[in-house]
């Protein structure tokens, strides 16, 4: 400090740089910015340094943009590229090799500063070998493993499939986290999720304290989204909607993040076993409901089909203009169905011919009284029994009477034959009666087989296959 003023009180521009790139190299990087915002000028590469010193501070840097396409560099600019970044990307083209070698270069206590979050990024990209290599350096300076360390292990166990590995970890790091407490805490939640665990309520009520601690900012909000999505995994939706509700408000969750929220606490309450709390929770949101990605919003429109609320599920598919993607048209064909508008579902159902639709046909077909059509629909599904009920249904005695061997091909028979007589008239009297009484035994057998044939109830079939 003593050599950045020189003759007449003038800032001597070796001095004062020689004493920002010490303050960086010692990690101080809030002091390294306040004398380069007063001796800016006479600084030499000030850029340079100040992205350096907010790394020092902030694990990242606001000039991150610039120094992208130096991540590729095959010298040290590629790790300090990389750690000015706020997060890295798949698609981006990092030189790893670069990386590791200037990092294992690095003294001590600056692998010990940046080695943790450093391989973090890299851990989320799915660069296991470079954050292996930063994070095996980096354990190395430690006597003891450190809490950050610590969290970097639990999200490699997250990232190697373990949850179950990465919530003990976390667990044992939440009791001395300190100044990473929200961090753990979000990993946390985020390992309970992975692994299908209900969050604990005492973890999310300290989810819910350190972020009304840090509310205000970006840690705060972080920890206001794990907190939705805790309390929807706990089965606490009417908590998880009000607390999503608070956060449209106040802008912690919007646009795409709070769609994103919505999606998870609907995901999951679609899967509730309970009907009423299905019910409860989704009725009065069916507008937010419409915004959720398509195969959800199926799910939530079957989930009210299936229940027995057609309008409800109709409204989840939304009013678009837009030709139906044809899953949504099998879904308006049921909802049609249950509401008893079996010519409705027909047009639904135009031009799809797999076997859902064909089904779907088939019972419209029915309601609609074509019975004919129904029969021959199931019978192109191969459902022999549902063609023959419908065809008996039509009256269709011929298409009944090619079942041969069974009651309906015998009844099909016995009402071809109802006009023939049966006997001679010039028989004598008491052979006629004969022939009657055998002719009457015989389609009394058939009708009696018929009705055993259908279901086995003969009391209660009649009703089933009465033809029009």
């Amino acid at each position: 400090r003593s050599e950045i003023v020189g003759e007449f009180d003038e800032a001597d521009g070796a001095g004062v740089t020689a004493l920002v790139r010490h303050y960086v190299f010692i990690t101080f990087g809030a002091e390294a910015i306040v004398v380069l915002s007063r001796y800016r000028p006479d600084i030499e590469r000030p850029d340079i340094l100040a992205m350096l010193a907010e790394i020092m501070d902030d694990g990242q840097a606001s000039s991150a943009l610039s120094v992208i396409p130096q991540m590729a560099c095959d010298g040290p600019v590629a790790l300090w590229a990389a750690a000015a970044q706020p997060q890295l990307y798949r698609y981006q083209t990092i030189n790893g090799e670069a990386i590791r070698r200037t990092f294992l270069a690095l003294p001590p206590h600056l692998r010990r500063h940046i080695g943790p979050g450093l391989a973090a990024k890299f851990l989320a990209i799915g660069d296991t070998v470079t954050a292996d290599t930063l994070q095996s350096a980096t354990a190395r300076v430690f006597e003891t493993p450190s809490a950050d360390l610590g969290l970097l292990e639990a999200r490699r166990e997250l990232s190697d499939g373990r949850p179950d590995a990465a919530q003990r970890k976390l667990d044992d790091l939440l009791a001395s986290a300190d100044d990473l407490l929200p961090a753990a805490l979000i990993e946390r939640v985020e390992a309970a999720l992975a692994h299908g665990d209900p969050v604990p309520d005492d973890l999310i009520a300290l989810v819910e304290s350190v972020g009304f601690e840090h509310r205000g900012t970006e840690t705060g909000a972080a920890l206001a989204r794990a907190e939705i999505r805790a309390l929807a995994s706990a089965a606490r939706y009417r908590e998880a909607f009000e607390r999503l509700d608070g956060a449209r408000a106040d802008g912690t969750a919007d646009g795409k993040v709070a769609i994103d929220l919505s999606r998870e606490v609907f995901a999951l309450l679609v899967m509730d076993p309970s009907d009423e709390e299905f019910l409860t929770r989704s009725v009065s949101r069916i507008g937010e409901a419409t915004t959720l990605p398509p195969e959800l919003r199926r799910d939530v429109s079957l989930r009210f089909l299936d229940l027995g609320f057609p309008a409800q599920a109709r409204a989840v598919l939304g009013g678009s203009t837009a030709v139906p993607q044809p899953e949504d048209r099998l879904i308006y064909a049921r909802i049609a169905l249950a509401q008893s508008k079996p010519r409705v579902a027909v047009g639904y159902l135009a031009g799809l011919d797999n076997k859902p639709a064909l089904e779907l046909r088939a019972a419209a077909m029915s309601m609609a009284q074509d019975h004919a059509g129904a029969s021959q629909t199931y019978a192109e599904l191969g459902e022999e029994g549902e063609a023959l009920r419908e065809a008996w249904r039509a009256g269709d005695w011929e298409q009944l009477a090619l079942a041969e061997g069974t009651p309906f091909g015998a009844a099909g028979a016995l009402m071809q034959d109802i006009d023939t007589p049966l006997a001679d008239r010039t028989d004598p009297p008491l052979a006629r009666n004969e022939a009657l009484i055998a002719a009457s035994r015989t389609a009394r057998a058939t009708i009696d087989a018929l009705l055993v044939g259908i279901d086995g109830n003969p009391d209660g079939a009649t009703d089933d296959v009465q033809p029009e």
